[in-house]
């Protein structure tokens, strides 16, 4: 993680975002309660992408979050060519209510 995806991560959890989320098996896992959300049950608020400074391959997206029963979190994903596809497959199901902002 870079210094700007931190910065943007405190940003976000100081906005009530702080609830770290995982894709897995098809599902989205709220990492501190176990609650899982189907793509219908979460929207996307706010997103950043990020391209690797040395390496412009690296290539990540930041989502910030929130479910149908309100809570607030974050999940960081690679994406590109070395990218979490499970991942990406999962959130291109997702209403985005976002702007990119990165």
């Amino acid at each position: 993680m870079n210094k700007t995806e931190i910065n943007i991560i405190k940003d976000l959890e100081s906005k009530g975002f702080s609830t770290p989320f995982k894709v897995k098996n098809g599902v989205l896992v709220d990492l501190e309660s176990g609650a899982t959300y189907l793509p219908g049950e979460i929207s996307i608020i706010e997103q950043y992408r990020y391209e690797g400074m040395s390496n412009p391959s690296d290539l990540s997206i930041l989502f910030a979050i929130q479910t149908s029963d309100q809570k607030r979190g974050f999940i960081l994903t690679p994406y590109g060519p070395k990218g979490d596809h499970n991942t990406i497959w999962f959130f291109n199901k997702v209403e985005d209510k976002s702007t990119d902002l990165a």
